[in-house]
């Protein structure tokens, strides 16, 4: 709510002056993706057996929302947004530390394919995983993934040296 009327304050007109859709910032976390009329339109996208993955389609941008689904929650993030054409090619979109050391991630990412229903993932080190997909959705034409994966952040992360295949079977 005090991030809410800290971005409102900064607005040089009010913000229901501004056309078509927006992000804002509300629900019991503050932190949930709504549009500009105040409808819940995320979908889950992808999840696994500790965090689910939502996304909606606000205007040409894509805002997606990684949330820890167990009990109690140890972890939480803010939603974020790209432009729509981000997600038409496969690869990695994000990735979030899960521990204090900073080596243990969860990844983010797109496979191009919508009939995807598993990729393989391999890190710039050479670490690799299979993991499934989440569902077909309305938000992007692939489909989302989430992999855990272990990775030295030390000398920098660039997403495009990770390469990601349909691993469907």
């Amino acid at each position: 709510l005090q991030a809410e009327r800290f971005i409102n304050g900064l607005r040089a007109v009010p913000g229901e002056q501004f056309p078509g859709q927006r992000v804002a910032l509300d629900g019991d976390d503050g932190l949930s993706v709504l549009d500009v009329d105040g409808r819940q339109n995320a979908e889950v996208v992808a999840s696994n057996d500790r965090f689910e993955l939502t996304a909606v389609q606000v205007g040409d941008q894509v805002c997606t929302k990684l949330t820890e689904t167990t009990v109690p929650v140890t972890m939480m993030w803010t939603a974020d947004c790209w432009k729509s054409t981000r997600f038409t090619e496969s690869g990695i979109h994000d990735l979030y530390p899960l521990d204090a050391l900073d080596t243990t991630h969860m990844i983010i990412g797109v496979v191009d394919s919508p009939n995807a229903t598993a990729v393989q993932i391999t890190a710039p080190d050479g670490e690799s995983v299979v993991v499934p997909t989440g569902p077909a959705n309305q938000t992007i034409d692939g489909r989302f993934f989430l992999a855990q994966i272990d990775l030295d952040i030390s000398n920098g992360i660039v997403f495009d040296r990770f390469t990601v295949e349909d691993a469907s079977p």
